[in-house]
Parts: structure tokens; C-alpha cells; sequence
């Protein structure tokens, strides 16, 4: 799975883990969009993970992420696949037993 950074100029850098990445068939877009919408060609469906705190953890110098929840359920979006900036590596955090 791929961890990426997706920066939208008002919300800032924010990391996601995309699950798919796919393209709409040319024939729905019409009946989907209206015509002065651009779709792009490609688009990730994305699972947020929570925005980085203001500063790193005091003890490791790393910032603390987990997944995005809003009631209970994973925040996702549909991004265009030009709009991922980069990957980035995410280190689990053990609890006293790793499975």
C-alpha cells in the first residue's frame, strides 16, 4: 500500500493512503458531470490519516499520525493522481506485543 502526501493549498500537506487508483469510463462522464466540468484522467480513492501535529513528538523527534475517523468511519476522499505530491514511509507503533 502507498502512503502519500496530498497538498491542497488551504488545508496545507496531509497524508493519505491510497487503496485504488482508477479512471471513469468516457461514456459515464457526461451522464455524470456536466460538460463544463474537467474530469481528470486519473483518480486515487484516499484514506486520510490525521493532520501532523504543530510539533514532533518530544522523545522520538517524529510526528504522531493515526487514520482519520469521523463517527466511527475512515475519512476518504477522491483525489486526482497529479494533485499526490510524494510517498512516505509511516513506522507502526507497537503496543508490548507485536503480532
Amino acid at each position: 500500500m502507498l502512503h502519500i502526501a496530498h497538498c491542497l493549498p488551504h488545508l496545507g500537506v496531509r497524508v493519505g493512503q491510497v487503496q485504488a487508483i482508477f479512471a471513469l469510463p468516457p461514456k459515464s462522464i457526461p451522464l455524470l458531470f456536466p460538460p463544463t466540468v474537467r474530469i481528470p484522467t486519473h483518480l486515487a480513492y484516499v484514506e486520510w490519516f490525521t493532520p501532523f501535529p504543530s510539533a514532533p513528538d518530544r522523545n522520538s523527534g517524529l510526528y504522531k499520525l493515526s487514520r482519520s475517523l469521523h463517527g466511527g468511519d475512515t475519512v476518504a476522499s477522491i483525489v486526482s493522481v497529479s494533485d499526490i505530491e510524494r510517498s512516505v514511509h509511516l513506522i507502526p507503533r507497537f503496543g508490548v506485543m507485536v503480532p
